[in-house]
């Protein structure tokens, strides 16, 4: 399930079972079991088409997970200045903004009104700089068992960044691509571990506060991560081809702090052991998130023959 299905997922159950503790900026707070809240949902790429999701919630006793808000006028503010402006679909719960400049360092704020509301829905987030990635190498260790991937980025030191770093395999069978998750045993930085406990189910996603970065004498900072070399001999046999890419998002504290929790409320939920963990919201007069991702991604080719054929020497010593 993507991290946009998580959300709308843990957002749209009843609203009393939320709002009372969630870590928003939801002012018409004491909400009775049972009422109604709006939700808006926004991740701001710079340069990329604005898609805007507005719903209202749904309880425990219904059988859709969300109510649909008819006549909702979605308005994008950018740096105090309405650039556009557009209605929701009848039936809908999405629109999209196409050419609506927005660059790094830009405030965007999203409004949300509609009859139904009673209130206006209001999410504000600064647009992130994109934060490329340098390079990535890749080593063999643990005795050829363990393939290890070093990806190296420019961090600004002068402020306080989060990341989200992405790590899989991407097949391609007649010309067809796929990503595949490869289960990860760690993120470091150097020796530093930086996202150890952020790993959701280990498949492939973690997070990083660059307070925890280790920083080389060139200035760059170091993310490994390792992985079992045997994830990949089966995408490598079935398989036209088989790369590693690794996708760096720069992501606001906001989205960063919603990450976070939804990692903790899935741990809630498989050991009871665990506290109660509430979603991260940001929007004024409801709930929901609109939040920053600039996201640079590098893919690096396996030679598929080569591996086969150390997959096979090292099946034959043991």
């Amino acid at each position: 399930m993507s991290i946009h299905k998580i959300l709308h997922t843990l957002l749209t159950v009843a609203v009393g079972g939320l709002a009372s503790s969630c870590e928003s900026n939801f002012t018409g707070a004491d909400i009775d079991e049972g009422q109604r809240a709006g939700i808006l949902y926004c991740v701001a790429d710079a340069g990329d088409d604005i898609e805007v999701s507005a719903y209202g919630s749904a309880s425990y006793s219904d059988t859709a997970r969300y109510t649909v808000i008819d006549y909702a006028t979605v308005s994008i503010i950018i740096n105090g200045a309405i650039r556009s402006f557009a209605t929701i679909p009848a039936g809908g719960t999405e629109v999209a903004f196409k050419g609506v400049e927005h660059a790094g360092g830009d405030e965007m704020t999203i409004m949300v009104q509609s009859p139904q509301l009673g209130n206006e829905l209001i999410g504000t987030t600064t647009i992130m700089e994109r934060t490329p990635i340098e390079r990535i190498d890749t080593a063999t260790i643990d005795n050829g068992s363990t393939l290890r991937v070093t990806t190296y980025i420019r961090d600004d030191k002068e402020s306080e960044d989060y990341y989200r770093l992405e790590f899989g395999a991407r097949t391609w069978t007649d010309g067809r691509a796929e990503d595949v998750s490869l289960r990860c045993r760690y993120l470091s930085s150097a020796f530093t571990s930086v996202g150890m406990t952020m790993w959701a189910d280990e498949s492939g996603a973690g997070l990083i506060d660059d307070t925890r970065l280790s920083t080389l004498s060139n200035g760059l900072s170091p993310l490994n991560i390792s992985t079992q070399r045997g994830y990949l001999a089966p995408l490598i046999w079935s398989s036209d081809s088989v790369g590693i890419f690794v996708r760096l998002s720069h992501i606001s504290a906001d989205y960063y702090s919603y990450l976070q929790t939804v990692s903790l409320a899935s741990a809630s939920n498989i050991l009871p052991i665990f506290t109660f963990t509430s979603i991260h919201s940001n929007v004024a007069g409801g709930l929901g998130l609109v939040v920053s991702a600039t996201t640079d991604e590098v893919v690096m080719m396996i030679d598929n023959e080569e591996e086969a054929v150390e997959d096979e020497d090292d099946a034959a010593t043991e």
